[in-house]
Formats: structure tokens, sequence, C-alpha cells
């Protein structure tokens, strides 16, 4: 069925058609949960293209296929630089605009996952992912959700940080505690403060 409807999947994308946006998404979720083949991979980019052309209104449908690049089949999504580079571009686009808090809530999300899954191979782009979540921590936000899934993203690059230590807990020079307490606790007074 995917060989069938891949050009009608790609065709509605590149034209701009958005009545059938959502089930082309849907059906291009439905072929990628276990397997993508190198047709659905060709997709990738032209989602990006409809992504920046029709703005923002869809990443939240276009959500879980990006989910199933990145989780699905993270070998093929970090050979070629420029997935991660559109996923990455996408999720801080979302983070850095007037969207509502739920599309930025599901930007973090997917950050969160490309941080877990991708460990110890996107050092590079750390830093950029790190900032654009902690930049729109700074920003008012009407739920905790955003607020915790800004969070989630960096503790999920600190925890790994911390597994690649080793076992047991490293003391922070600075205050003479275990430097997992200390980094929760700072997180936890510039975020909550009473």
């Amino acid at each position: 069925m995917e060989n069938t409807m891949f050009n009608m999947i790609a065709a509605i994308l590149q034209n701009g058609v958005m009545d059938f946006y959502e089930e082309m998404l849907s059906l291009m979720d439905l072929f990628t949960t276990s397997s993508v083949s190198p047709q659905m991979w060709q997709l990738l980019p032209i989602i990006y293209d409809t992504f920046c052309r029709d703005g923002f209104d869809f990443f939240s449908e276009m959500m879980g296929v990006i989910y199933n690049y990145v989780r699905v089949d993270t070998d093929v999504f970090l050979s070629n630089p420029k997935h991660l580079e559109i996923v990455v571009t996408m999720c801080k686009k979302v983070l850095t605009t007037g969207c509502g808090e739920d599309v930025q809530t599901n930007a973090c999300k997917l950050l969160e996952v490309v941080v877990i899954q991708c460990q110890g191979r996107i050092d590079a782009y750390i830093p950029s992912i790190m900032e654009v979540c902690l930049e729109r921590l700074t920003r008012e936000s009407k739920t905790v959700d955003m607020r915790r899934m800004c969070l989630q993203v960096q503790c999920s690059f600190y925890c790994n940080s911390i597994q690649l230590w080793g076992s047991g807990d490293h003391t922070d020079s600075r205050q003479s505690k275990p430097i997992t307490q200390s980094v929760l606790q700072t997180v936890d007074q510039r975020c909550w403060p009473l």
C-alpha cells in the first residue's frame, strides 16, 4: 500500500493541499511505525518544506511521523546530517515563535526523544537544543506542562551525561554536595521560586 500511496502523499504535501494533510500524515505515521523504507525517507525533506511554507498549523500531526524517523530507524536518521538538522530546526522554530503552548510542548517532547535516542551521537547539536529550551523557560508559560517538558529535555541530557561518568555521584566542587543534587536544586530554585 505504501508504494501505491507514496506519489499521492508527496503530491499533496508538495502542492499545499492542506485539506488532506492530516490524512496523509496519518498514513505516513502508519507506514513508518515498525520500519522506515527508503521511499519514506524521501518524504522528510518534503515535510520540512511543507512546515516552512504552511506554518506550524500541522506540526502536532507531523510529530508522529518525525518521531518514527528518529525512534524506529535511528541509524539512518543519523547517517544524513540533514535529517537531524531538519528536526532540530523545526523544533527551534516552534519554540521561538508565538505558537501555542501545546505545539511548543510537542516540540520539546520531540527534542527529548532526539536527545535520549541519539545519546552520544549528536554532541554538536546539544548546546543549541539546551539553549532553546532554557530560553523558552525564561518566558511566561500558562501551563506547567510547558515548563516541565523544557526541563525534561535538560534532564534527559544531564542524566545521560551523569551515566557516562560512571557509577556513583560526583561532587560539585563549588558546593561540596553531589552534583545531581546541586543541578536539581538550581533548576528548582530558578523555575519555581517561592
